[in-house]
């Protein structure tokens, strides 16, 4: 699986997703449970959704048609509230599917779940590794590698000295174009530790 087998599909759903890589992966492991479907509990403190409040994303999602709601009754006294589960519509499959070629959701979950715990559960900052190593030698602007993949919006200079302290991307200044008057601009390029650190994940899932 190379990184663009990920980011076909990802890049398919993002817009509608309003970029939030950990809304992917909350809906195909939600797609992923079938009929048994998943709590709130479930679905959110697994995966956080970043930014969002986990009401308004559910209720976004069941008006959308992604989602069906039941009740499940909860183990222990009686008069306990009954836990609501929610579960996956051929809607969300169509939805998450499109732009997966020779690959299937539980593909993707295996990798990303692999590698997860390494970055804290942030899946942007997954999406954003494997971007920046399917750029390869040409690299990716410092607005191409923090602003369209929201990779730490607010600590932009520290993440971005963080990833280059621990050896993941490499800084090279290009100079401008034109007469020259403009200011150089900062490409990164990824590492060979990068790419080791996601083909692992991908290797032995494989």
């Amino acid at each position: 699986m190379k990184p663009s087998d990920i980011l076909k599909p990802y890049r398919k759903a993002a817009p509608i997703l309003g970029y939030r890589a950990n809304a992917w992966i909350t809906l195909l492991t939600l797609l992923e449970a079938g009929p048994d479907g998943l709590t709130k509990a479930e679905l959110m403190n697994h995966y956080s959704l970043f930014g969002d409040g986990a009401h308004t994303a559910l209720t976004r999602w069941h008006r959308k048609g992604w989602l069906d709601v039941s009740k499940k009754a909860c183990r222990g006294e009686n008069g306990s509230r009954p836990s609501m589960v929610y579960i996956s519509t051929e809607e969300l499959r169509a939805f998450l599917t499109d732009g997966m070629e020779g690959i299937t959701p539980a593909d993707i979950l295996t990798r990303y779940n692999q590698i997860a715990p390494a970055l804290k559960k942030r899946a942007n900052l997954w999406i954003t590794f494997l971007t920046l190593c399917e750029a390869g030698s040409d690299g990716l602007s410092k607005a191409d590698l923090l602003n369209h993949y929201a990779a730490n919006n607010r600590k932009q200079t520290n993440t971005l000295h963080l990833w280059e302290h621990a050896k993941l991307v490499t800084p090279q200044i290009v100079a401008a174009r034109g007469n020259g008057s403009g200011r150089p601009r900062t490409f990164y390029t990824p590492t060979p530790k990068l790419h080791t650190f996601l083909r692992v994940g991908m290797e032995e899932a494989a």
